[in-house]
C-alpha cells in the first residue's frame, strides 16, 4: 500500500506491504522505491516490507542542500514509528546501504539484521570526494549525459545486452530524480563516516552482497571488511553494482537465507 508521511520538511513517500518480522529495503542513488517491486512481491508473503523513496527521490518531497546519511536515518525512523515497527531488518543497496550504517548507529536497537548491498562501510577516499563534487557541478550543466554513461558503468559490461530494457528504465528513473535531490545527495554520501571500526564491535548479523566485477566498489575491499567484521559474504558472479539486476534471484534467496535463520 502506497503511502505518505508529513514531516515538517515535506512529505515522504513510502510502500507497506504484509505482515510479519519488518523488512525495510533502502533504493540507492538515482533510484526510488520501484527499484524493489520483485523483491517486494516475493517477501511480502512472509514479512513486512517497507520500501520508501529516500530524500531527494522518487515521490518524496525533502531535499536539502547538503542531505547526509544521518539525515536520511531519522526521517526513516520517523516511518519506522508510524508503522509501529522496533525491531527490523535493513537491505540497503549502495546508497541506502550508507543510509543503512548511518540508522545502525543512530539507532543500534532496532536492527535485527543488516544487509549492505553492493555498499562499502568505508568512507569516500579523496578521490573519490573531488568525484562526487565534479559530479554535483555536472548537475547544473547537462545531467542527461551523465546519467546515460553513469548507468551503464553500473552493470558489468556483458549484462548490458541481456538487461537492455532494466537499464532503460533505470536511466528514465534517474533522469526524473530532482537535480536538487541528487546534488544534496552527493555532498552527503561525500562526508560520510568509516564505520568498518565499529562494525566489527557490533552484535546485530551483517551481510554483504557484492559483485565480483563491480567498479564502484571493488570486490577486494569488500573481502577485507568481511574480515574485519566477519561478517556473511553472498558473491555474485559476472556482476556488477546492480546486483538486485543482474542476479536478482540469488540475491533474493540469500537475503532469505540470512534473515531467517
Amino acid at each position: 500500500m502506497q503511502k505518505t508521511h508529513k514531516t515538517n520538511l515535506g512529505n515522504v513517500s513510502y510502500s507497506s506491504i504484509g505482515k510479519g518480522d519488518a523488512i525495510l529495503f533502502l533504493h540507492g542513488f538515482l533510484g526510488n522505491k520501484k527499484v524493489w517491486t520483485p523483491f517486494v512481491n516475493y517477501f511480502k508473503r512472509n514479512y513486512h516490507v517497507i520500501t520508501i523513496d529516500l530524500p531527494g527521490h522518487g515521490n518524496t518531497s525533502i531535499i536539502e542542500e547538503e542531505m547526509t546519511m544521518e539525515f536520511s536515518a531519522k526521517i526513516i525512523k520517523q516511518i519506522l514509528k508510524t508503522e509501529d515497527i522496533l525491531n527490523v531488518h535493513i537491505v540497503g543497496h549502495s546508497m541506502g546501504g550508507y543510509i543503512g550504517l548511518a540508522f545502525a548507529k543512530l539507532y543500534p536497537k532496532t536492527i535485527k539484521s543488516l544487509t549492505l548491498f553492493n555498499c562499502t562501510a568505508y568512507g569516500d577516499t579523496k578521490q573519490k570526494q573531488a568525484e562526487r563534487l565534479k559530479a554535483v557541478r555536472v548537475f547544473d550543466m547537462n545531467p542527461s549525459i551523465f546519467i546515460d554513461e553513469a548507468i551503464k558503468n553500473l552493470f558489468y559490461k556483458p549484462n548490458l545486452s541481456v538487461f537492455s530494457k532494466e537499464v532503460q528504465k533505470l536511466t528514465e528513473m534517474a533522469k526524473n530524480t530532482p537535480t536538487k535531490g541528487a546534488q544534496g545527495s552527493l555532498r552527503g554520501m561525500r562526508i560520510r563516516d568509516n564505520h568498518v571500526s565499529w562494525l566489527s564491535k557490533q552484535k546485530f548479523p551483517l551481510h554483504y552482497i557484492a559483485g565480483e566485477y563491480d567498479t564502484t566498489i571493488p570486490f577486494s575491499t569488500i573481502k577485507e571488511q568481511v574480515e574485519i567484521t566477519n561478517a556473511n559474504l553472498t558473491t555474485l558472479t559476472r556482476s556488477g553494482h546492480m546486483g538486485f539486476v543482474e542476479n536478482q534471484d540469488t540475491c533474493i534467496k540469500a537475503i532469505e537465507d540470512f534473515i531467517s535463520v
